[in-house]
Order: C-alpha cells, then structure tokens, then sequence
C-alpha cells in the first residue's frame, strides 16, 4: 500500500508505502517489480519516500542468526530491486533481527523487517531513523520510523557572516563583552559570554 502524507499546517509531503511480502519466490519477484516500477513514478521519486515492513526476505549473509558468507539468489534479487529503486536503510536502533521463530530449543533469528529511504527523504529528514524494539503479541518486531525533526526552539544557532560587516557589529559585541562579568571558572565564564551573545546578535 502506497499513500502520500502531509502533516496538518505543512506544505510539504512525503510517500509512504507499507510492504507485507509472501513468502515465496514469485511472490518476491512481482513485490521487487512493483517497487522498481513505483521508483520510476514521477509523483513517487520526485518526493520523499519512505518504505516499510516485512519484506520476507534478508539482504545479507549478517541477516540471519546462524550467519554465513554465501549470498543467495533471494538476496541478489533483493539487492538489484534496491540498487534499481535508489533505495537504502535507514539508520536502526534496536533489534538488529526483526524475526524470531518462538523456539526455545532450536531459536532462529532474521531481520526480514526493513525502512528503507530514498535519496530525497535524506535530504528532507537528515535525522530519520528507524526503530524495531522488541516484539509484544507478534513473533515481528514493529517498525517504527522517527523522523528526527529539532524541536521549535532548539535549532542551532547560525549567525550571517554579512553582519559582522555592520558598522554597529563590534561596538555592540565588545559593549556586552566588557560589561558581562559572570562569576565561576575562565571556562564556565566563556561560556556564560558565548551563550549571551546569541541574543546580543538576534537584535
């Protein structure tokens, strides 16, 4: 399922699509064609876009519990579709398998859950990432994409270097420098000053 979102007062949307893969080989090659068909949809590729879910199928030897080195012909299949797509994880936190099979005695492990981003979603949410904590009532763990966004009052702070060319620039820096004198040690009272220039500069 492919949906496009846009957040309520935004502009600006983004693509969502929701994979939940079959288990079988043909199965895979139609889910593989439609992304690579969707990558080459103008309303898809020319937005943000963001895919997630279980793909029923690892991308790498790592990927599984029992390891290895051999790449199987599901990967490379795998891998052609994302190289096709431009597509890439996102950066994870938590489990590094989404999948376990609910065997005490003989536990199998997999990372058949991805988020997976385009180019564009990069450069829009450069903080994205994605989580998968631990599984509740489902033998998956759940997928969950934080986009990382800066709270309104915490970007950083950024100064234009046209105004240190402002005949009123460093009267008024060294004005606040010399009469800010905050008590404590030469680094906390470096500190103190920096900080206090932000709303020096702002005016």
């Amino acid at each position: 399922m492919t949906c496009v979102v846009q957040f309520p007062g935004e502009d600006s949307e983004f693509v969502v699509s929701f994979v939940y893969a079959v288990n079988h080989q043909t199965g895979h090659q139609e889910l593989w064609e439609e992304i690579c068909a969707l990558s080459r949809d103008h309303s898809v590729n020319s937005r943000p876009w963001v895919l997630l879910g279980d793909f029923n199928q690892t991308l790498n030897p790592a990927d599984h519990s029992s390891g290895g080195t051999k790449i199987k012909k599901g990967m490379e299949e795998f891998r052609d579709c994302l190289a096709y797509a431009n597509l890439q994880d996102l950066t994870i936190r938590g489990n590094q398998f989404t999948w376990w099979n609910k065997q005490e005695t003989n536990p199998i492990a997999k990372k058949l859950d991805r988020v997976l981003a385009n180019d564009e979603w990069r450069i829009i949410y450069p903080f994205s990432y994605s989580q998968f904590p631990e599984p509740d009532f489902s033998d998956h763990s759940p997928s969950i994409i934080d986009l990382g966004r800066r709270q309104q009052g915490r970007r950083h702070f950024m100064i234009s270097h046209f105004l240190l060319h402002h005949e009123d620039f460093l009267p008024r820096l060294l004005h606040y420098w010399h009469d800010m004198d905050p008590h404590g040690t030469a680094q906390y009272s470096m500190m103190k000053r920096l900080k206090g220039l932000k709303g020096v500069i702002r005016i």
